[in-house]
Parts: structure tokens; C-alpha cells; sequence
């Protein structure tokens, strides 16, 4: 019989903040940008990781707005403008939007899911962790990717982060 990789409480967990924070902002899909509010939101190896290179909630949330806005007014939408902060409230921009429960994963999301199980297979780590997905996260910068406007506005090196992410990796592979 085939299984699947296993994967570890804190990935699920992780993947479960990125959605909540996703439906929270009122966004269509959850965007590699929730993922990684969602793995800021595990405790952890990974949350000291992402500690260490100065990331928190509350400035990811803050880079993320920026980012938005920078992309609103590159196609000529005016965000200091009063009407501008009643649609961002509601996060509709003069469209009615059908409510759902739970938004769904972007195709980039569902890549770096993939990614994450390819990493801790090429690594014979079993089970996927949250290092796992935040190697993945970290490598997959694309261009007009949110999380790589995000790393970009907050200084954040993704190759640095990604070298810290295998430091971590290495250690707990080298704890019994």
C-alpha cells in the first residue's frame, strides 16, 4: 500500500494559521504571504528562526499593507483617498464578493506544499516539519509574489534565512 509523506502537527498547524489569516485580510486565496504569518504563529524551532531574522506578526501584517498598497497604486488606484479606506475595510474594492468559509490555496501555496514534502524527502527527513515549509517558502521567490515583497520591505535575505532554516534542520537531526 502507498502512502503519503507524514506530516508533522506543526506543518497543519501552520497551513491552518495561513488560512485563518487569509479569511482574517477577507483575501480571495491564502497567498504564500499567509503561510508565512501562519508559520510565525508555530512554536518552535521555526518560530525562533524566523525570530532571530527579525520577522514578527505584526511587521509581516505591516509589509504585506504596503505591499497592497504599492500594487493598487500601480495600477492607478489612489489609497489615500477616503473612499479607498472604506473598501479597504471591507476588503471588497467595489465588488460584492460571495462569502466563503474557507478561502483556497494559490497555485503558489500549493507549490511550495509540494516543495516542502520534495525537501524532506531529498534531505531523508521524515516527517515534513514547519523548517521544511519555511526552506520551501524561502526559496521560492517569484516575481509579483507577495512573501517576496514582504522579505524585500523588511530586509530579510531569503537565502540567509533559508541557511539558517538548514542550521536548524541539522540540529535536530543531530539531537536524539
Amino acid at each position: 500500500m502507498l502512502t503519503g509523506p507524514r506530516i508533522e502537527r506543526t506543518v497543519r498547524a501552520a497551513v491552518q494559521g495561513a488560512v485563518d489569516e487569509a479569511a482574517r485580510r477577507r483575501d480571495p486565496r491564502v497567498g504564500t504571504e499567509h503561510l508565512l504569518l501562519g508559520l510565525l504563529g508555530v512554536d518552535g524551532p521555526v518560530h525562533a528562526v524566523l525570530r532571530e531574522a527579525g520577522l514578527n506578526a505584526a511587521s509581516v501584517r505591516d509589509a504585506l499593507d504596503d505591499v497592497d498598497r504599492a500594487a493598487l497604486a500601480a495600477v492607478g488606484v489612489d489609497t489615500t483617498h477616503p473612499s479607498y479606506a472604506s473598501a479597504a475595510s471591507a476588503r471588497t474594492f467595489g465588488r460584492t464578493r460571495r462569502r466563503r468559509s474557507r478561502p483556497p490555496l494559490s497555485g503558489a501555496t500549493r507549490a511550495v506544499l509540494r516543495s516542502a514534502v520534495g525537501i524532506a524527502r531529498d534531505l531523508g527527513d521524515r516527517p515534513v516539519t514547519a523548517e521544511h515549509l519555511l526552506l520551501a517558502a524561502a526559496g521560492a521567490r517569484r516575481g509579483g509574489d507577495p512573501v517576496s515583497g514582504v522579505f524585500d520591505r523588511l530586509g530579510v535575505n531569503p537565502y540567509e534565512l533559508g541557511a539558517r532554516v538548514s542550521e536548524s534542520l541539522q540540529r535536530r537531526r543531530q539531537t536524539p
